[in-house]
């Protein structure tokens, strides 16, 4: 794209907000094209932007979850004796 700067990898929150700004017009446009009142556009892209907001927090929150039962399960199958510094080093 011509209008981005390269950022060596950073992504600013600046940045991020741009895209999400660009996004939500270009679904505003699409829909604006399909409907021909303004006001339904901006409802339906409030619900897409909110089952959207629904999925990204499902996934964060399966993520979490899973990182919590890999810890569990990890913790609960040694006991002090079974490591090598509580055997003596055998």
């Amino acid at each position: 794209m011509l209008n981005r700067l390269d950022t060596g990898g950073f992504d600013s929150r600046l940045e991020r907000f741009r895209r999400a700004q660009t996004f939500a017009l270009e679904q505003l446009v699409t829909i604006h094209t399909v409907s021909s009142d303004l006001r339904w556009a901006l409802i339906e892209l409030a619900l897409r932007s909110i089952a959207a907001l629904f999925t990204a927090i499902g996934k964060h929150l399966v993520f979490r979850g899973r990182r919590l039962v890999k810890r569990v399960r990890l913790a609960t199958h040694f006991t002090p004796a079974d490591t090598m510094v509580a055997a003596g080093g055998r």
